[in-house]
């Protein structure tokens, strides 16, 4: 089952492995710091998934995978972009608990797999989070309203990866340098959606640029609307 990660966000999608590991991939960057390679995320937030479930963020078991802390491009172990220095959980704006993680990416030249996956963080061509975890702990009473699929009570974390950019129904995100560089991709609430064009194109293509805004732009009037009322 594949279980995304969330961060201000209400769509995931899942699929279950047969060794029973999940990941989801409804996570975001945070914040990239330019000078040091570093990189901030939402790994998982404790809301509603497309598959009707929850992850309780405080049951997720961090033990087994800070012993070896890999940060991975899609999920595929032949592809190391650097290493998770530190996972807290933290309460958001709207009272939301989620796994905020801080990752260093590997020195430039040491993969050119990582060098071009950073470059494209740089360009907003990645920027969503996806986790593994195991289910040690999960049943079907719910936790939130609305919910209609199971509540993972305890889940054992695997692995973290970087993925393409996820759709996003209820984004407030900027991806920036917590140190101070300019903004890559902002979306600073429903009414502004904006993009720096010419270094988005340059990373994934004028066409897919388009394509993505006018997607993004579409996902966050719909959340607007539901935050409104009126849509179910």
């Amino acid at each position: 089952m594949l279980i995304l990660t969330q961060a201000y966000q209400k769509t995931a999608t899942a699929t279950m492995p047969r060794d029973g590991t999940v990941t989801k991939r409804f996570g975001v960057i945070k914040a990239i710091d330019r000078a040091h390679r570093e990189i901030e995320f939402v790994a998982s937030r404790q809301e509603i998934d497309r598959d009707g479930d929850v992850i309780i963020t405080r049951g997720i078991d961090t033990a087994n995978f800070r012993r070896n802390p890999v940060l991975l491009l899609d999920h595929d172990r032949g592809q190391r972009l650097g290493r998770v220095d530190s996972l807290t959980v933290e309460r958001d704006a709207f009272g939301v608990d989620q796994l905020v993680g801080r990752a260093s990416i590997l020195p430039a030249g040491v993969s050119p797999a990582a060098d071009q996956a950073y470059a494209e963080l740089l360009h907003a061509a990645l920027g969503g989070v996806s986790i593994g975890f195991l289910p040690t702990e999960s049943d079907y009473t719910s936790v939130l309203r609305g919910q209609t699929g199971k509540t993972h009570r305890r889940t054992q974390l695997l692995e973290i990866s970087i993925v393409p950019i996820p759709a996003c129904a209820s984004c407030t995100v900027t991806a920036k340098s917590w140190r101070g560089s300019e903004p890559v991709l902002e979306i600073n609430d429903a009414e502004m959606v904006s993009f720096r064009d010419s270094d988005f194109a340059d990373a994934c293509g004028a066409v897919f640029a388009d394509a993505l805004s006018e997607l993004v732009a579409e996902e966050i009037g719909t959340a607007l609307w539901r935050q409104r009322g009126r849509i179910d």
